[in-house]
């Protein structure tokens, strides 16, 4: 059976697996949103697959598109601030530092439980890091579903067009649904992708390596007296039981005078003596 040292270091390598999962998730898409349209004076017709991921509004390359048809507008990578969807970048943005200083914490934690899995100390820091990791695991997610759909109304004309009807990310996380502009319209879908999920499967990894950390943080007390039992006995030791009974016990205190005791002994050794007789 393993001691509760060795549950310790598989607790702190969970830990760290799980550091290592949040980022994953920050180096993978989080959401899609793919439509198609047709119609049109010219009879238009064509595909926009848009890819999101997680980071600075301004920093390129968070925002993929692929195209079909005849789009007006269609880079291959751009940021959220250049595709004028300010509001999901910063949705984008805010769960990308709430992921990262996660990603940190559980990796510090997993490390030093790893390290110092032996030192009675080492327990509550690693407990406390990865916590506070597992915390931030689920609120990133978490905030990003929940302030989504509300950023892209802000941000996607359509979502506030008075001549356009349908769904899509604006009304919902995730779905599916038909949208039209005017003349022009076609299906669409959208939801998470699968850094949203890989953040999910942290946050379990995390938890059971917090579960075994916290209950095996302690070795059980060793078998015996408590130090204080201990301690006392050690300053204050008990007098060894003597081997005469009582009676003879008090006879021959009062014939063996106090000046004679020193003669029992002689070069660490008895000597023979004969008591007078009462």
């Amino acid at each position: 059976m393993a001691s509760r040292k060795a549950w310790r270091l598989v607790g702190a390598v969970i830990i760290l697996v799980g550091g290592i999962l949040l980022i994953a998730a920050l180096l993978t898409p989080w959401y899609y949103y793919n439509y198609a349209w047709a119609g049109g004076p010219a009879g238009n017709y064509g595909t926009a697959n848009f890819t999101y991921y997680l980071g600075p509004p301004s920093l390129s390359g968070t925002i993929w598109l692929t195209c079909t048809g005849h789009p007006a507008w269609c880079p291959t990578r751009t940021s959220y601030s250049n595709a004028d969807e300010n509001h999901t970048g910063i949705v984008a943005g805010v769960s990308f530092g709430m992921l990262t200083a996660g990603a940190a914490l559980g990796i510090i934690a997993g490390t030093i439980g790893v390290v110092g899995r032996g030192k009675p100390l080492r327990p509550f820091p690693v407990i406390t890091l990865a916590v506070l990791a597992l915390v931030l695991a689920i609120a990133a997610p978490g905030l990003f579903a929940e302030s989504l759909p509300g950023a892209f109304s802000q941000d996607i004309p359509i979502a506030h067009c008075s001549s356009c009807t349908g769904v899509g990310p604006w009304s919902s996380f995730s779905g599916s649904g038909f949208a039209e502009w005017g003349l022009v319209g076609g299906p669409d879908s959208w939801g998470p992708s699968i850094g949203w999920y890989v953040s999910f499967a942290a946050f379990a990894v995390l938890l059971v390596g917090v579960a075994l950390f916290m209950v095996f943080r302690k070795d059980p007390p060793r078998p015996g007296a408590s130090p204080s039992t201990v301690s006392q006995g050690a300053s204050n030791p008990p007098a060894p039981p003597s081997p005469l009974p009582p009676s003879e016990e008090r006879n021959l205190a009062k014939s063996v005078s106090s000046s004679s005791i020193p003669r029992l002994f002689w070069r660490g050794s008895w000597t023979r003596y004969s008591f007078p007789k009462p």
